[in-house]
């Protein structure tokens, strides 16, 4: 059971519980939208998304169907919720709209889990014990080295039509991970988006 917000005209939300309805949940990430603090429901949410959504595994147009509450963390475990959009695919996929600063099946925001996998933060730097513990930073290590090979499978086969990515690279055996991780900060977002957006995923 998880709580959704269904929207019954554009100036009302209704809460409400709602049971799984058995359709298959996928993600996808979007990197161009505004994020506002809604101060008397104690919530952020997003406007600005585009509207031609497409589903990744069938390439059917998404409608919206309703939202749900989202909790992320940022530095120091402040934990805030964000309201994110779910769409519905005719080929019965809900699809959950994530932006970018977050990963999906993590709650801490991105940024802060890459400054983690670039030792930018290390547990020698716990500011707090709010702050994600050493297990925690072992756990977002874990998955990258856990998922490496997938992702550069994954990037090999869409870095050219859509990434831009030349041939030259994608046949000098440079490692794409590497590649991105040394574009400097942003990286993993930059990494998520086209993964999820092509329809594929990652072990959580």
């Amino acid at each position: 059971m998880s709580l959704i917000w269904k929207r019954k005209n554009p100036k009302e939300l209704i809460f409400a519980r709602s049971r799984s309805s058995g359709l298959t949940t996928v993600m996808i990430i979007i990197a161009k939208y505004s994020m506002s603090f809604n101060e008397e429901l104690d919530f952020f949410y997003l406007t600005g998304q585009e509207s031609d959504a497409v589903c990744p595994v069938c390439g059917a147009d998404l409608a919206y169907r309703d939202s749900r509450l989202r909790i992320f963390r940022d530095y120091g475990g402040h934990k805030s919720h964000i309201l994110i959009r779910r769409l519905k695919c005719s080929c019965g996929r809900i699809h959950n709209e994530l932006p970018d600063c977050l990963v999906p099946h993590k709650h801490y925001a991105c940024i802060v889990i890459e400054d983690v996998l670039d030792e930018v933060s290390t547990p020698v730097d716990l500011p707090s014990e709010d702050y994600p513990c050493e297990a925690t930073m072992e756990r977002w290590k874990s998955f990258l080295e856990r998922n490496t090979l997938r992702v550069e499978g994954i990037l090999r086969s869409i870095a050219h039509s859509l990434l831009g990515y030349s041939e030259q690279l994608l046949l000098s055996g440079v490692s794409l991970v590497g590649h991105l991780r040394g574009m400097g900060s942003g990286w993993l977002s930059v990494l998520i988006l086209p993964i999820y957006n092509s329809g594929h995923s990652l072990q959580p």
